[in-house]
């Protein structure tokens, strides 16, 4: 075990582009948490385990409680368990998908005349034929839409999830995300070249607070202004029609960039190439990636009970490419933001250079103007609150 601690330190920090010593206090800290507790149970005597969850009284009172309660994880708030009313629970994702009296109010989903299997059947022949994916009978399902509560948040909200763990779209949306993987990495190492040139820095984009860390510890800045903001229900308020379009001039800005035809990918390996030359791979040129995303984005359902509802705005959370598309949807309002200020007034867009955003996080560090901005970056469907005080 100690040993597959130096493993997993030496492996991240090769991914990372870290240093392993940037994990060695971390690498120590496990290993003696590790040593005390091998130490404590070698003391132990275990004797048979008593399985409770199969004592009849345990049984008995554990289906009275699901007859009454749903149970959900918390969400931020690790090994708690929330109890949630059945009748609040379904009387909120009524309220969510707009079902009142048989009337559905919210413009964001739209209530399905056509039923599950023939809609199941529909993408069945469209991803056989357009995208050569042949469902398995397990992936024959559309996603279940459910939530859980906020409760970090005041007042108390609910996140609404899609479980698209298999579904119709899961396969597609996984390629995609691997697609999209790629195009991110060779947006930030083309943002990395125009901060090489010029000193600004284009690209919000960040994988985890270390990339902050060594901003600042590269620039040995001192923060004289400091303010985080926060896109409210980003997921749901993207517009599909301008999704679509910006990721379609990104990914031909950046195949043309690469000057390269495909992005291969499978399970284990994804890249750019010239020619389809392995079957081992699933291939997509700029116009079939660009079709596989509109295909996801135009077919999001989600079942509640008998009805099915498609989602016209948003993309929601539980879809596997969900969090690369919101992620490059906002990049390239920001790339396009930040190119036009440079070529305007290089001391403004160097004011905006330390800026950095976690999919709908966004940190900015020394630019007071910031949120006089705002409207000028993003479209205005899109609500970023300050949660800074």
């Amino acid at each position: 075990m100690i040993t597959a601690i130096d493993d997993y330190a030496k492996n991240w920090s090769k991914r990372a582009g870290y240093h392993v010593s940037n994990l060695e206090e971390w690498s120590e800290t496990v290993k003696v948490i590790i040593s005390n507790k091998i130490t404590n149970l070698q003391h132990r005597n275990f004797g048979p385990c008593h399985k409770i969850l199969e004592d009849p009284h345990i049984k008995t009172y554990l289906t009275e409680v699901q007859s009454k309660y749903v149970l959900f994880p918390a969400d931020k708030a690790g090994n708690n368990i929330i109890f949630v009313c059945k009748y609040y629970y379904i009387r909120t994702l009524m309220e969510e998908l707009g079902i009142n009296s048989g009337m559905n109010l919210n413009s964001t989903y739209i209530n399905q005349v056509n039923t599950v299997d023939e809609l199941i059947q529909t993408h069945a022949t469209t991803l056989a034929d357009e995208f050569d994916i042949k469902l398995q009978q397990r992936e024959k399902n559309l996603p279940q839409i459910y939530w859980i509560p906020k409760l970090h948040e005041t007042p108390y909200k609910a996140r609404f999830i899609a479980g698209s763990r298999s579904c119709t779209t899961t396969r597609l949306s996984k390629l995609i995300t691997e697609c999209l993987k790629l195009v991110r990495s060779h947006c930030t190492a083309y943002c990395r070249t125009i901060r090489e040139r010029t000193g600004v820095n284009s690209m919000r984009i960040i994988n985890n607070s270390l990339d902050v860390i060594r901003v600042l510890e590269e620039k040995q800045l001192s923060l004289t202004h400091v303010s985080t903001w926060d896109f409210s229900t980003l997921y749901t308020s993207l517009p599909h029609a301008q999704l679509k379009n910006q990721l379609h001039d990104l990914l031909e800005r950046v195949f043309h960039t690469k000057g390269k035809s495909f992005i291969a990918t499978n399970s284990f390996h994804t890249f750019w190439t010239t020619d389809r030359m392995s079957m081992r791979y699933t291939y997509f040129s700029c116009r079939e990636l660009c079709l596989a995303i509109d295909f996801l984005i135009d077919n999001i359902y989600v079942r509640f009970g008998n009805s099915v509802f498609r989602q016209v705005i948003g993309i929601p959370m539980g879809t596997n490419s969900a969090p690369l598309l919101a992620d490059l949807f906002l990049h390239t309002f920001e790339y396009d933001f930040m190119v036009k200020t440079m070529k305007q007034d290089i001391t403004k867009a160097t004011q905006f250079s330390n800026t950095f955003r976690y999919i709908d996080d966004l940190f900015s560090i020394n630019n007071v103007d910031f949120g006089n901005y705002i409207s000028a970056i993003y479209p205005s469907e899109l609500q970023l609150t300050a949660t800074s005080t």
